[in-house]
Formats: structure tokens, C-alpha cells, sequence
């Protein structure tokens, strides 16, 4: 018996045959060596062995006996794709085994798992996007010479370090097999319950990205719940699933609850990316947004691709080290987090604070010069904006006034980015010399040719937007 009662199967593999046939000297295929290495660890996770039935076609009916596999379909509770050039031409898994399960899943788009074992080139097929779900568990890479290696081919070997992405590809699918027939046997599928831990939203990322996304998602859950001792939770916990609607109403729910939007983009166009960037935008949570360029968008071929790329870069996305950009987010939610007791657990940290005016403009040059700092500098200063979005409804003016006062008063160099309202700029010196008259700051003047304001205070001085950098980098590095 399996783990659901009220199916007779609780996998349903569909594969192309030409992706499992052995290769000389190897006994079984790699689609049957990967899914006895899922179901080892799903025994695992449940505590026994054979408690999950897998049910795979190895008996090569594809195309001959056309009502066998789709009642094999019906019959049970996940249905897993291994995708590939081969499983894409096969009309049989086209126009049987996905329409069959499409039409049993109904609400329950979870209960379809895609793992990608070979690229496709020229995109999904349209009657794939249907699922509209990310390949989370992506079984290929690119080796130094950009070729196609697949992971764990012929046969994986657990001593080999370059075999480990396989083993935490597999252990993540099965991850999300015994997630999904827990949500089924409890009846939960319709109940979504948000964690009481903090919640961090990455969006799933493009298919060359799905490691990094893996490395930085561990890198948080390091610091954060084994050094800090403080529980966050990254979501989606399991990929999304369904309908493009579907998706997009699980997307923003998450976002509404989380401390923070992590997103990849990396140099190759990913329509899902995209998707999730303009959600995020359109979306009115105030939830900050923090994102990371792979590449540069000017040595991108593509020219809808290039631009976008050029557009995120542009609203703040960074372009760094990955390693920078994983010490940048922990620090900023670090922040967010620890709330009162993050400013004293960062007193080692220099703490620049940048303040700006309430508006889109300027909270996204804000935001620009953040990632220029925290691309030259790093994890060794902390860098602050006024972190408007957050306050909302009675007495905003008053909780923005005073979390701008708390962050002078913290800070070790204050600069001002001036907007087109001057006297903005003079309310914010004359707090900033009321609150701390021995505090040197600067004002950016947003263009060169733009006049200096009328003003004459010690302390004071007018950069331009190349100055703010090399200025930090002398004074903190």
C-alpha cells in the first residue's frame, strides 16, 4: 500500500524511453537510477522505506496501447515530468498522460512536478506552459567549455564532489513530493497557513540561476537560524504551480508577507522572470525589493532582453560578486529583523545613512546608491534609507519623522540626496545639525550643472554622484 489511500499510485513518472535506456556497462538507465534515489530519500523523510508508490511505464507502450497509461494516470496523486527534447516529441505524453492529469488535478496544481533532465531548446512548447512552474529541479549544467553536462550521468557516485548537485537536486524533489502528499492526505489543499516565522520571498529563478538561487537561499538560513538563532522561513517553500492566474494570486500573497523580494536575473531570457519582476512592481505591498544582475545587460545579444535587464539595473537591481550580494541582503534583513536590537549588534559596522526624499524618483536613487556602495564596500559598512513603504495609515508623517531621527542620531556619515525641492534639503540640514551639530555630512547634487543650494554651514559639503563613492571608499575601507 502507498501513502494515500484513496489513490492506487502516488507518483505517476511520465519520461521519454530514449532518456532511460543504459548506456554500455550500466545496468539500469539514469531516469530509474534518479527515481530510486528520490525514493530513498522520501523513505527517508517519512521513516520508512517503500512507503510511497512510484509508478513508471517500462514497458514501452508509448503510441500502441493509447487507454493503458491514461488510466494509470487517473489513478494517482502526483504527477512527476522528466522533460526533455524526447519527452516533448513524444505525442503520447502531448495528448494522453499531461491532458489526462490536467483534467483530475482541478484546484491542486501542485500536484504536478516538472524536472527538467536536458534543455529544450527554442523554449517550452505552449502545451507545456500550460503547468506554468519553473524548473526548479534542473538536472543539467553548463561545464568551463559550455557544454551540456547532465548530473549523475551514467550513474551518480556520492564520493565524487562534482556528482554532489545531483544528490541536492534529488533530495530537493523529494523534498517536495512528501510536502505535496501531506498537503493531500490532510485535505489542505484549499488552507494556506503563513509561517509565524519571518518569511523571505526569492523568486524562482531562470534555469542557469536555480543554483545560485539554492546557495543563497542556504547562505540565509546559515546566518539566520543557526548563527543568529533567529527562524526565517524562504519561500515558495516548493515551486509554484498551476495557471498563470494561479501563480501570480500564490506570488502575491507571499509577497505580502514577506521582509523582503530577492530575484536573479541572469543574461539569458526567461519569460517567468520577467513575469515575476512585473508582478513584484505592479504589486502594492511595501515590501523592498532587492535584486542581482548576472551580467551586464551592454553584452547581452538579445535586444528585448537587454533592455529589460537595463530597466531593472535602472530601478536598483546590482550588478556585484554574488558573494557581495549574499552579505548585502543578510545584512539589509538583518536590519529589518532585529529591529531595536539590530542597531546595537551592528556597532562594529559603520553605518551610512542616506536620506531622500519620499518619493519613487528619489528612493530609487536612493536605492542606486546603496548597491554602488555595497558593490565597492561590501559586508564592512552598513548603508540605511528611510524605509517609507513600511509605514502606512495613522500617523505615517509622525513614524516616518522619528525613523529618520533614530537613523541620524545612529549614523557615522549622513548623506543627504538632494531632490528637486530645495527646501527639503534644508529641513533635512537643519534637523540633521540640530540632532548632530559634530556630525559631518554631505548632500549629493543630483546634476553637475545644477546650482549649489544658498546655503552656508559648517560641515556641509556638495559631491556629485562620482564623488560619493571614492569619497566612502577612503573614509571606510
Amino acid at each position: 500500500m502507498g501513502y494515500l489511500s484513496q489513490y492506487k499510485y502516488d507518483v505517476f513518472v511520465s519520461y521519454a524511453h530514449v532518456d532511460n535506456q543504459p548506456v554500455t556497462g550500466a545496468e539500469i538507465g539514469w531516469v530509474s537510477n534518479m527515481i530510486s534515489d528520490v525514493e530513498t530519500y522520501v523513505g527517508q523523510s517519512l521513516g520508512r522505506m517503500n512507503s510511497v508508490d512510484f509508478w513508471l511505464d517500462k514497458r514501452a507502450l508509448r503510441g500502441r496501447h493509447p487507454d493503458v497509461i491514461p488510466n494509470e494516470v487517473y489513478q494517482s496523486a502526483l504527477f512527476l515530468a522528466i522533460v526533455s527534447p524526447g519527452f516533448v516529441e513524444s505525442w503520447f505524453i502531448d495528448k494522453n498522460e499531461l491532458d489526462k492529469f490536467c483534467e483530475t488535478i482541478g484546484a491542486q496544481p501542485e500536484r504536478a512536478i516538472l524536472a527538467e533532465l536536458r534543455p529544450l531548446e527554442g523554449g517550452d512548447p505552449e502545451w507545456l506552459g500550460r503547468l506554468v512552474r519553473p524548473f526548479n529541479y534542473c538536472f543539467w549544467e553548463n561545464d568551463k567549455q559550455r557544454r551540456i553536462r547532465i548530473l549523475g550521468a551514467p550513474k551518480p557516485n556520492p564520493d565524487l564532489p562534482e556528482d554532489r548537485p545531483y544528490y541536492r537536486q534529488v533530495q530537493d524533489l523529494a523534498d517536495t513530493i512528501v510536502t505535496a502528499l501531506k498537503k493531500l492526505n490532510a485535505d489542505q489543499s484549499d488552507q494556506a497557513v503563513a509561517p509565524a516565522a519571518p518569511a523571505m520571498l526569492l523568486a524562482q529563478a531562470p534555469r542557469d540561476l536555480v543554483g545560485r538561487r539554492d546557495d543563497l537561499a542556504q547562505y540565509l538560513r546559515q546566518r539566520f537560524n543557526e548563527e543568529e538563532g533567529i527562524n526565517i522561513s524562504i519561500i515558495p517553500a516548493t515551486p509554484y504551480s498551476g495557471t498563470k492566474s494561479d501563480y501570480e494570486k500564490a506570488f502575491a500573497k507571499d509577497l505580502a508577507r514577506s521582509t523582503f523580494f530577492v530575484q536573479l536575473l541572469g543574461g539569458k531570457r526567461d519569460e517567468l522572470a520577467e513575469r515575476q519582476y512585473e508582478w513584484a512592481e505592479s504589486n502594492r505591498t511595501e515590501t523592498p525589493r532587492l535584486r542581482w544582475l548576472s551580467t551586464d545587460p551592454q553584452t547581452v545579444v538579445d535586444a528585448a532582453h537587454k533592455a529589460f535587464l537595463r530597466k531593472a539595473e535602472k530601478a536598483g537591481a546590482m550588478r556585484m560578486e554574488f558573494q557581495k550580494f549574499k552579505e548585502t541582503i543578510y545584512h539589509e534583513a538583518r536590519k529589518r529583523l532585529l529591529g531595536e536590537r539590530g542597531d546595537e549588534a551592528r556597532s562594529k559596522f559603520p553605518l551610512i545613512f542616506i536620506d531622500c526624499n519620499p518619493t519613487d524618483d528619489d528612493i530609487k536613487n536612493a536605492d542606486r546608491v546603496r548597491a554602488q556602495l555595497a558593490e565597492h564596500l561590501g559586508s564592512r559598512i552598513d548603508c540605511e534609507r528611510p524605509w517609507y513603504e513600511q509605514y502606512q495609515g495613522k500617523n505615517k508623517t509622525r513614524k516616518i519623522s522619528d525613523d529618520i531621527a533614530k537613523k541620524i542620531r545612529a549614523c557615522d556619515s549622513l548623506l543627504i540626496l538632494r531632490p528637486k525641492n530645495d527646501s527639503w534639503v534644508q529641513t533635512q540640514i537643519d534637523l540633521s545639525q540640530k540632532l548632530r551639530p559634530n556630525r559631518d555630512f554631505r548632500v549629493w547634487a543630483v546634476s553637475p550643472t545644477k546650482p549649489a543650494l544658498p546655503l552656508n554651514r559648517a560641515g556641509l559639503e556638495f559631491i556629485d554622484r562620482h564623488e560619493i563613492i571614492a569619497y566612502f571608499k577612503e573614509k571606510y575601507e
